[in-house]
């Protein structure tokens, strides 16, 4: 078996190189399609996902939430105020029956 001339031998590695190269392409180009499709799946579900959005309908529903939340803060705080009240009222009615009690008893 005879030796392979340089020349030769470079030839033989610039062929293997062709074909390493033009496989590599062919690579690059799969994964340019396939993120190309997935991104395009993407699009559609987005898309269908928008046209189904009404947006400034979502605002105004977001504003009368806003307003409804304001609405339950005023009225805990309120209804925190008015038990205070009650209990006040409430003590100031026990103290005045324990005052009443002890002046009649005080006549007697």
């Amino acid at each position: 078996m005879a030796a392979k001339s340089l020349t030769e031998a470079v030839r033989d590695l610039q062929i293997e190189l062709n074909k390493f190269i033009s496989h590599l392409d062919g690579i690059k180009d799969e994964v340019r399609r396939a993120n190309l499709l997935e991104i395009r799946d993407r699009l559609t579900k987005l898309e269908a996902t928008l046209e189904t959005l009404d947006v400034p309908a979502l605002l105004v529903q977001l504003g009368v939430l806003q307003e409804q939340i304001a609405e339950l803060k005023k009225w805990r705080d309120e209804s925190a105020r008015r038990v205070f009240q009650v209990g006040l009222l409430f003590g100031g009615s026990l103290l005045t029956l324990g005052i009443q009690l002890a002046v009649l008893f005080l006549k007697k």
